[in-house]
C-alpha cells in the first residue's frame, strides 16, 4: 500500500502494508488485523513485514492494529526521520493481547533501523502502550530492535514478554529490548510510564556494540524473569553505559 497524505487506513483483508512514498506524511494505521483472521484468532501469514515503512514523510501513527503470523518482523522501520507514533498495537499475539498459539511474528516485534525523531522537544519517535510477546523463531529475534544510527526515541508503556494482562508469561525467543550500534538518545520507561520486560528468553535490555550509550536513560521499569538477565551491557571499550 502507498498513500500520500492524510489517509486512515483501515482494511478489510489481509495484507502487508508498505509505505515507501517520500512524500507521503500524516498516515494513520489504525484497527488493522494483519497476519491473522478478522477474528484475530488463525494465522493467515504474510510473507515479510507485517508494516513496512521506509523513507517517507511525518506524522505517521500506527495504532489499535494487531499484528501477528508474519514471516518477518511485525513492523519494519527504516530511514525514517519523522515524528512516528506505534501505540496500542497487539504485536505477535491474538485480538485479545493473550495467547500466541504460534501467532507471533518470526522476527523481531518491532524493528527500527537507522530511523530518527525529529528532536527530543518537538518530535520524538514513540513507541507506547504495545503488547509486544511471543514473537521470533531465533535467539536474535526481539520484542523491540534498534539497530542502525537510531536517535531520539521514547518507548513507555509497553509489555513486552506478557499479556495484556501483565501478568501471564508470553516471551519473545530472543531480547525484550536490543538496543545496537550508534543508536543514541533512547528513554525507555519513565515515572508513571514504566514498560513490564519479563519472560524473554534473552535478556530483558541489552546494549551491544553501542559507540555512545551515555545519552541513553532506562528509568522506572518492571524488569523480571529474562532468561540472560534484566540489563545486559556489552560494548566497545572505553565508553560510557547508558544512565539507569
Amino acid at each position: 500500500y502507498v498513500a500520500n497524505e492524510n489517509a486512515i487506513i483501515r482494511i478489510s483483508r489481509n495484507d502487508i502494508i508498505s509505505k515507501d512514498h517520500p512524500s507521503s506524511t500524516n498516515v494513520i494505521v489504525d484497527s488493522n488485523t494483519i497476519g491473522l483472521n478478522r477474528a484475530g484468532t488463525a494465522s493467515l501469514e504474510n510473507g515479510g513485514d507485517g508494516i513496512q515503512l521506509t523513507t517517507g514523510g511525518a506524522g505517521m501513527i500506527f495504532r489499535n492494529n494487531v499484528i501477528s503470523a508474519n514471516t518477518d518482523d511485525g513492523i519494519f522501520v527504516s530511514n525514517v526521520q519523522t515524528n512516528l507514533v506505534i501505540e496500542d498495537n497487539f504485536i505477535g499475539t491474538d485480538a485479545l493481547g493473550e495467547v500466541g498459539l504460534g501467532h507471533g511474528n518470526q522476527s523481531n516485534g518491532i524493528h527500527l533501523s537507522a530511523a530518527t525523531g525529529d528532536d527530543q522537544s518537538t518530535g520524538r519517535l514513540m513507541i507506547l502502550n504495545n503488547v509486544i510477546s511471543g514473537n521470533g523463531v531465533n535467539i536474535t529475534d526481539n520484542g523491540i530492535n534498534l539497530s542502525g544510527a537510531n536517535a531520539d526515541i521514547l518507548i513507555q508503556g509497553n509489555k513486552i514478554g506478557v499479556e495484556a494482562d501483565g501478568a501471564t508469561a508470553l516471551g519473545n525467543l530472543g531480547q525484550g529490548i536490543e538496543v545496537s550500534n550508534t543508536t543514541t538518545a533512547v528513554t525507555i520507561g519513565g515515572s508513571g510510564n514504566e514498560n513490564i520486560i519479563a519472560n524473554n528468553l534473552g535478556a530483558g535490555i541489552q546494549f551491544l556494540t553501542i559507540a555512545n550509550s551515555s545519552t541513553n536513560v532506562i528509568d522506572i521499569n518492571s524488569i523480571y524473569c529474562n532468561t540472560d538477565g534484566g540489563i545486559s551491557y556489552t560494548v566497545t571499550p572505553d565508553v560510557d553505559a547508558p544512565v539507569i
